[in-house]
């Protein structure tokens, strides 16, 4: 069906670049939306494709972009006000201006009120192409609607919301604020000739307690630490630069494009001075990409002096797999394979198994992974709680979902995989590629580190029949792991809690999120319960005061670890949480997550910023954990030291410890081994038997394979080329006088 308007024309085919498309999975409705425009100044159309609309819906195009949070009410929440770049709305008579019954109601209604612009959407009208001469929404230049979110309301209640993006897939880079402002701002675009996205989300973590502006710029330089000039690669002389006429401008004059951005204080979500912008002139990609140069922002009250800086990294998509073998799967085998390319994009699960005998029925994902190094089979490890129950984070009532392969994708449990793709019953093999919007492998509610259990049918009783964890999938030699098994030995909590984090050896890339498993019991009595908690990662690792008695115990570890100096006053206790974890100190992992409960079986997070890796890294720390309700004494505490076939320990004996820093020590050793900095880690140094001597200990990252070459390289420069080390060579004056000489 084609709905004609005054003046229609019709487009029968459009090329993808002038298109841009929304997809709905949600509340019961599907389908898409399609927005194309073959000419600069040519009419619009839009192409309505949707079922599962029953009642009249309004539709409207808000200013943000949406990331999928489960259900209509979370996801759609949070996109700004209708996109208005003419400021239309602001009109006194806009609701007769804007009404259908008004032909000159295209020059008169904003972009995104496409209710006003075309009417509402209901059961008649959910499978129609709306085309007119005068209806020109911009899907390219400053005022697109790329990358901002379309609507469905029922009354004033969102119903349902999908991102507005290009047919083609998106390249997305993030620089990631930490202090003293925090945030992300995120960049996207399909190619270094089309347009890029800017998703701006950033909010004061010191004790700033009022709004301001600020200006903002790419500057040409691979760090914050060295200061440098706008990144400006065409050498513009910005004439004739500005908002509409962004290609006249440098590529870094972030300012000139759109304007300065407003920061506010953080909340326990999203900031409050959220912005998206569309620029022409920004590449993610070529010679000019701005990918590896750094965000700037400069305060109102100091335009030479930088406030807060970021460097831009490439997100790189996600690839996780559980694999089944037939030989310890009870003759299962296969995968499932899961791609998300973002925390904007669904993800793609490409499932493939063999073996099922026509005795299956359901597969999920399950909250836990298999207990580590426990060396349970694919069988025995689905036995007992292990792997606790479906993932469900959005509390879905199963009850009230649609038959297996029939609803929308918030409809289901996160984990209900056979609810979503329909089931396995009265299947020998089934393979097929699903694209799911409620899937993450970004986030809190990611289900990498999970695992995914196989069900026998129902009418076998529905028992776990086979298991697998879901898996970071390992591609070449370019992805690094690091894992720490931080056990509690006692004298109360005994277990241990896993930190896992992957990290590519691309410099410019994102670093990847860390998985938490926490499995913790009394050593008295391991059926005693206990709750709330709180736990943090501490400055310093556990010292001889461990065991000593309630109130004395594990004071050794310091502090808190709050490496970014983020304000503890004011409104921290409300707005650090796990919708907003940037807001918090990286150790603070009960604000961050969830105060622990001992005794109830296992926990498991995904924590943003809790780097194994790098300058930062927690490795050599310890945690402490609390005494129950909230209480503050200590009652157990661990160090997190490294798994140590993930890494090579060197030492460097005779060192001068006065002007001993870590910083320049990174710096000078990886570049002496030719590797990345944050490649050396668990740095610590030990007295010397000679006043003001130190013997440094330190990580070189890898596996036996990756660690191989540094190895040699630092024993050779050991033994050959020592002042390659500089201020770090063995020192003759260190060395301990000895009385009788040392043999070889």
């Amino acid at each position: 069906i084609t709905l004609c308007l005054t003046g229609c024309i019709l487009q029968s085919t459009v090329a993808s670049d002038h298109q841009l498309k929304a997809v709905f999975s949600m509340s019961g409705i599907k389908g898409y939306v399609i927005f194309s425009r073959s000419q600069h100044d040519g009419p619009t159309s839009v192409i309505v494709n949707l079922t599962g609309i029953n009642e009249t819906l309004a539709w409207r195009i808000h200013q943000l972009p949406m990331i999928y949070d489960g259900n209509a009410a979370m996801s759609c929440s949070a996109v700004g006000a209708v996109f208005d770049p003419g400021m239309a709305m602001e009109a006194g008579d806009y609701k007769n201006s804007c009404s259908l019954q008004n032909t000159t109601r295209f020059g008169a209604c904003a972009f995104g009120d496409l209710t006003g612009l075309l009417g509402n959407l209901d059961a008649d009208s959910s499978q129609q192409n709306f085309t007119n001469q005068s209806l020109k929404i911009p899907i390219k230049g400053p005022h697109s609607i790329m990358g901002r979110t379309l609507v469905l309301y029922s009354g004033e209640t969102p119903k349902a919301c999908a991102l507005i993006t290009p047919t083609r897939p998106m390249l997305t880079a993030v620089a990631a604020f930490k202090a003293p402002v925090a945030g992300v701002v995120f960049l996207r675009q399909v190619d270094a000739n089309s347009d890029t996205s800017v998703y701006v989300n950033l909010f004061y973590v010191n004790e700033a307690t009022s709004e301001e502006m600020f200006t903002w710029q790419i500057q040409d330089s691979a760090s914050c630490e060295t200061a440098s000039t706008l990144f400006n690669p065409d050498g513009k002389d910005n004439s004739s630069c500005n908002q509409t006429m962004q290609n006249n401008c440098s590529i870094g004059d972030l300012k000139s494009k759109h304007g300065n951005i407003m920061l506010s204080m953080a909340t326990k979500n999203r900031s409050k001075t959220k912005a998206a912008f569309t620029d022409s002139n920004l590449p993610l990609s070529g010679a000019k990409s701005v990918v590896g140069k750094v965000i700037v922002l400069f305060s109102g009250n100091d335009t030479q002096k930088p406030f807060a800086c970021a460097k831009i990294m490439k997100v790189k998509p996600k690839v996780v797999k559980a694999s089944f073998d037939p030989k310890i799967h009870d003759g299962v085998g296969g995968y499932l394979k899961i791609t998300q390319p973002s925390p904007f994009d669904p993800s793609t699960t490409e499932v493939n198994l063999t073996g099922l005998r026509k005795e299956s029925q359901g597969y999920h994902v399950h909250n836990y992974p298999s207990p580590w190094q426990m060396q349970y089979t694919g069988m025995e490890s689905c036995a007992g709680g292990y792997l606790g129950g479906h993932w469900n984070p959005f509390g879905i009532d199963t009850s009230s979902s649609p038959p297996p392969g029939s609803g929308t994708d918030d409809e289901y449990e996160i984990g209900d995989l056979s609810g979503k793709y329909g089931s396995l019953l009265n299947l020998t093999s089934y393979s097929g590629e699903h694209i799911d919007y409620n899937l993450p492998l970004f986030g809190k509610n990611s289900i990498h580190g999970r695992s995914i259990v196989i069900h026998k049918m129902k009418t076998m009783g529905g028992l776990r029949w086979v298991c697998a964890d879901v898996h970071q999938v390992m591609e070449g030699g370019d992805m690094f792991e690091m894992k720490s098994k931080i056990t509690f030995t006692g004298p109360s909590l005994k277990g241990y809690i896993l930190l896992i984090q992957y990290k590519e050896n691309e410099n410019s890339m994102m670093p990847e999120e860390t998985s938490i498993y926490v499995d913790l019991k009394y050593v008295s009595n391991s059926s005693q319960k206990s709750l709330n908690h709180k736990w943090h990662v501490h400055v310093k690792p556990e010292g001889g005061d461990t065991y000593a008695a309630m109130g004395k115990r594990c004071k050794s570890l310091g502090g808190h670890y709050n490496p970014y100096e983020v304000d503890l006053e004011g409104t921290y206790k409300s707005t650090c949480f796990s919708s907003n974890m940037l807001r918090c100190e990286v150790g603070d992992l009960s604000g961050k997550h969830a105060m622990l409960n001992v005794g109830t079986g296992q926990s498991f997070y995904t924590d943003p910023d809790l780097p194994l890796f790098g300058e930062m890294s927690v490795i050599g720390r310890g945690v402490v954990v609390h005494a129950e309700n909230a209480g503050g004494a200590r009652l157990a505490c661990a160090s997190i030291t490294p798994v140590s076939s993930l890494y090579v320990e060197k030492t460097l004996k005779y060192v001068k410890g006065a002007t001993f820093s870590r910083v320049n020590f990174t710096k000078k050793i990886s570049a002496a081994l030719k590797i990345p900095s944050w490649r050396l880690f668990y740095i610590r140094t030990e007295d010397s038997e000679v006043q003001d001597c130190v013997t440094v200990k330190f990580g070189i990252i890898g596996n036996e394979r990756q660690v191989s070459e540094p190895s040699q390289t630092f024993d050779y420069i050991m033994e050959r080329q020592p002042a390659k080390l500089g201020e770090f060579q063995p020192k003759k004056s260190c060395h301990v006088p000895t009385s009788t000489p040392t043999g070889k």
